[in-house]
């Protein structure tokens, strides 16, 4: 529930069902109230910082279930998107740059699953793992939040689950000869296809127009204020305007709140000053969308000073008059 994502809520979905299979073996009173009590306090950070803020995140959920009506029931008319959708989810976990490759591999890999169902499903832990799997799978067909945009990332707290469950599957596939052999290529064309993107990316370069990481973020944040105090000392306060793809700046929202009024004594204000600093990250799927953004900026005010660091640009502006 800490990774931040949305299909964790289906996780109490899942342990229900497995409360209710497992009943027979339901721990004493004693236990069942401890581990309530420490449940509720894995979400002690989220209270206490609700309640610090007024209300931001349960406000935010309520809209969200209720108001927003984000999980209504169409099941049909979503499920062939869906399905789309978790195909291209998790062959990206496989072979992240072949398509094909994945579906071949899928293909096999629950063909033979099937095949075997009786001598799988007889083992209790797999069947744990796929009703985990399998409750977020589901719920989030009737989801339609968002305006029925579903990302990759609101299901980061289930990548190691698959990964355990595709795993089971391809030790179950290598118990014949075939299999073994299957099971080989499909290695060897795993090292082969991730190897080299792996090397890639943590090799990379903060310099990297692609490099988007927290050492970069703090120097932006570092060179705003900064350049706000070497330039603009007769002045009090700044603006700034963030660009962030798909357009979430709620990690600079963070940053200036953390890290620039914890090192510097202030924030950005939200009354307009004639200091303006535009921060946007470089949008390589959709530039589209940034040079949208820059050409609105373009009308608010001119650009006196660029800066980059990666794949963030900063920029002071002077507001037009």
């Amino acid at each position: 529930m800490q990774f931040g994502g949305l299909a964790e809520l289906f996780y109490f979905h899942a342990v229900l069902v497995f409360a209710i299979w497992q009943r027979k073996n339901f721990p004493g009173f004693k236990i069942l109230i401890l581990s309530f009590f420490l449940l509720c306090l894995v979400f002690a950070p989220q209270v206490f910082f609700d309640i610090r803020h007024q209300g931001i995140l349960s406000t935010a959920i309520k809209k969200f279930l209720f108001e927003k009506e984000s999980f209504r029931i169409s099941f049909w008319v979503v499920l062939k998107v869906r399905t789309v959708f978790y195909f291209n989810l998790f062959a990206s976990k496989i072979f992240p740059f072949n398509k094909i490759l994945s579906g071949v591999t899928f293909v096999v890999v629950f063909l033979n699953a099937w095949r075997k169902r009786k001598e799988i499903f007889s083992n209790k832990y797999f069947v744990t793992l796929s009703l985990l799997l399998g409750a977020p799978l589901i719920g989030m067909v009737f989801f339609q939040g968002n305006y029925g945009n579903v990302y990759d990332y609101y299901f980061t707290g289930y990548y190691l689950i698959f990964v355990l469950f595709f795993s089971y599957l391809i030790v179950i596939l290598g118990k014949s000869y075939l299999g073994k052999f299957l099971v080989v290529i499909f290695l060897a064309a795993f090292l082969l296809s991730n190897i080299h993107p792996l090397i890639k990316d943590y090799s990379l370069s903060l310099d990297d127009p692609k490099a988007i990481v927290l050492a970069n973020e703090k120097e932006a944040i570092d060179w705003i204020y900064s350049d706000f105090v070497d330039n603009e000392s007769g002045k009090k306060d700044f603006n700034v305007d963030v660009y962030v793809p798909p357009v979430i700046p709620f990690a600079y929202d963070y940053l200036f709140a953390w890290y620039g009024k914890g090192r510097y004594g202030k924030e950005p204000v939200e009354k307009i000053e004639p200091v303006l600093y535009t921060l946007y990250e470089l949008d390589h799927e959709h530039p589209e969308r940034l040079k949208a953004w820059l050409d609105r900026q373009a009308g608010i005010g001119k650009v006196l000073k660029n800066e980059r660091f990666g794949g963030i640009v900063v920029q002071r502006r002077e507001r037009l008059k």
